[in-house]
């Protein structure tokens, strides 16, 4: 009986999963600034426009881990320098100053919902013992969080030198965890921070 309920619950688990990998995507695209020639850059700031500062602080976290996993260039986390309660802006010259940071990476969102996906309906039977199942379906319509993410790279002087939009649908944690995941990879592939990183990731 127990081998049976460990087939059971290993099926159970990989149709699930099956039907919510079907609901993450990113679509991405990213522009270069050609007017800038400078060297990849080694550490920089990561800010996340985000009114919520339980996801703000999610969205930078991710964002800093990912970029360590696949750069060498110094991530640090806004929210650990900014004071969220005031104005941002009146701080940033002399933070980014004092804490040597040579471009800012900030992430906002453009636009967000939740749509409904029709997701490919399966049929499977789960045995109970030799000869007795039941057969269960899953799939079929599900809500699907959704969010367009805006990305700029920016030098201390404000030069904008990198941009980028990322689509991205799942669970709205997933959305900004597999966009951070993109976006670190692109920054790479354009030159604006430095590859290697804990995955010695090379382009």
């Amino acid at each position: 009986m127990k081998v049976w309920r460990m087939k059971i619950a290993v099926i159970f688990i990989s149709i699930v999963l099956l039907v919510l990998t079907g609901c993450m995507s990113v679509d991405m695209y990213s522009q270069r600034n050609p007017q800038w020639h400078g060297q990849p850059l080694k550490r920089v700031m990561v800010i996340g426009n985000f009114e919520n500062l339980v996801y703000r602080h999610y969205a930078e976290g991710q964002m800093c881990e990912y970029i360590g996993d696949y750069s060498d260039t110094e991530c640090l986390q806004s929210l650990k320098y900014l004071f969220a309660g005031q104005n941002e802006a009146a701080q940033m010259a002399a933070m980014l100053n004092q804490e040597k940071v040579d471009g800012v990476v900030y992430i906002s969102t453009q636009a967000h919902g939740t749509t409904m996906v029709n997701t490919p309906i399966v049929f499977n039977t789960m045995w109970w013992s030799p000869g007795f199942g039941t057969m269960i379906g899953y799939g079929g319509p599900v809500a699907v969080d959704w969010a367009n993410y805006s990305v700029k790279l920016y030098v201390t002087n404000g030069t904008v030198i990198w941009y980028a939009n990322a689509d991205a649908s799942g669970k709205p944690e997933e959305t900004i965890e597999h966009s951070s995941y993109h976006i670190s990879k692109e920054l790479v592939k354009a030159g604006m921070i430095a590859p290697g990183g804990s995955r010695h990731y090379k382009p």
